[in-house]
């Protein structure tokens, strides 16, 4: 597996709160790439998404590098603007 800190949290840079989910996916599509070239060929490969980390899992296996699976947690039934409206 491969985990990696929200944007500025940890050794991180960037910004948490000014950041779309495109970009999230985008990173998790990068994140993706780079564990599929370090595994031997044919590696099943997939997203893990927890609560809000599921809209960016959902939003990145759109994207043209599909994973292999998608494992959503606490997957939300809102839009994420009510999931953040109701915190």
């Amino acid at each position: 597996s491969l985990v990696f800190d929200k944007r500025s949290v940890g050794a991180s840079l960037g910004d948490t709160v000014n950041v779309s989910f495109a970009e999230l996916a985008a990173d998790a599509q990068g994140a993706l790439a780079r564990l599929r070239a370090a595994l031997p060929a044919n590696t099943p490969v997939g997203y893990f998404g927890p609560s809000q980390g599921g809209w960016v899992a959902i939003t990145a296996s759109a994207l043209p590098d599909r994973p292999d699976f998608l494992v959503l947690q606490s997957g939300d039934a809102t839009s994420p603007f009510d999931q953040v409206m109701h915190q």
